[in-house]
This record gives structure tokens, C-alpha cells and sequence, in this order.
């Protein structure tokens, strides 16, 4: 059965990227209290990357980890903030030349929740309503392809390694 033609409750059942985050973590916690045990320390986990608020492992800052990218290489992104109000979020737009359809997403969160594309203001003033804390807005790239890529780099290592690549598809 193609992925077109398969029910959206089957689909999102069979791909583990769209199950609840505490289903998918479930079996990683008694693997985390193992490893934390042996180490002596249960913190360890969140001193992976020590250049990000518990070592990116949890609720990290996508606009700030976006100012590690040279701005040649990432989409312009309009931070807005809870607080603010819709006229000042128009204005933003405006100022950044910003147009539908766009993406938004919370600035804190993790495996896609929260991130809507929006093709109208109506729409971008009710995901603000909905918002429960602050969020990103950038353009939408109209593209075919997405990839996951994982890094890493040793502490004391010159060099990392690229583990995997995975390509993306909705």
C-alpha cells in the first residue's frame, strides 16, 4: 500500500517521527537511568553539546541555534514573541519583506509539533492565537528534497564524522 493511498491514522502510526514524545522516548529512559547509573551521574546526558541549553537534548532554541548558520545558508526568520501583539507581527512582516506562504513553528519544540505552513493572514492570526509561547516565522521553500543529517565531533577530536543522511519525506 503507497504511502498515498493509506489512511493518515495508519501512516502516522507506521512512522515513528509522528508517535507522541513520551511513546517515543519511553524505551530511552530505562537505556538513559542504565547508562546514568553507570556513569554516576544522571545529568549526563544534557553535557552532549555544552554549547546548547541542556545539551540540545531537550525544549532547545531554534532562533538562537538559526544565528549559528551564516546567513547565507538559512532563511530569513522573524522571531515573535507571546507577548506581541498581531499589528506588530503585520509590521514585522512587512519590514521583512516576508510573503505567503510562509512557515511557522515554535521556537522551542521538538519532531515537527507545532510547525504549520500558512497561506494567509487569517491563518497566521489564529496560529498566534493558538500559540502557547513564542514562535518563528520564515518563508516557504518550495522544494522536493529534505535531509536529516547527524554529526558529531568528539570533545578533544579536529574532526567530526557524518553518521548518517536520511532523506525526509511528508
Amino acid at each position: 500500500m503507497s504511502n498515498l493511498t493509506m489512511p493518515n491514522w495508519l501512516y502516522r502510526y507506521r512512522r515513528y517521527e509522528f508517535w507522541p514524545v513520551y511513546l517515543f522516548y519511553f524505551p530511552f529512559f530505562f537505556y538513559w537511568l542504565y547508562l546514568g547509573i553507570k556513569a554516576w551521574d544522571l545529568g549526563f546526558l544534557f553535557k552532549i553539546n555544552p554549547g546548547m541549553k541542556f545539551g540540545g537534548a531537550i525544549g532547545h532554541d531554534k532562533y538562537e541555534a538559526l544565528s549559528w548558520i551564516s546567513p547565507r545558508f538559512r532563511p530569513s526568520t522573524i522571531l515573535i514573541e507571546k507577548s506581541s501583539s498581531f499589528e506588530e507581527l503585520k509590521k514585522r512582516l512587512i519590514s521583512e519583506k516576508l510573503e505567503f506562504p510562509m512557515i511557522a513553528k515554535p521556537n522551542h519544540g521538538e519532531r515537527g509539533k507545532g510547525v504549520e505552513k500558512l497561506t494567509s493572514l487569517a491563518q497566521l492570526e489564529n496560529y498566534k492565537a493558538q500559540s502557547k509561547s513564542d514562535f518563528l516565522i520564515q518563508p516557504f521553500v518550495k522544494g522536493y528534497l529534505e535531509f536529516g543529517i547527524f554529526y558529531y565531533r568528539c570533545p578533544y577530536s579536529s574532526t567530526g564524522q557524518i553518521t548518517s543522511i536520511v532523506q525526509k519525506g511528508f
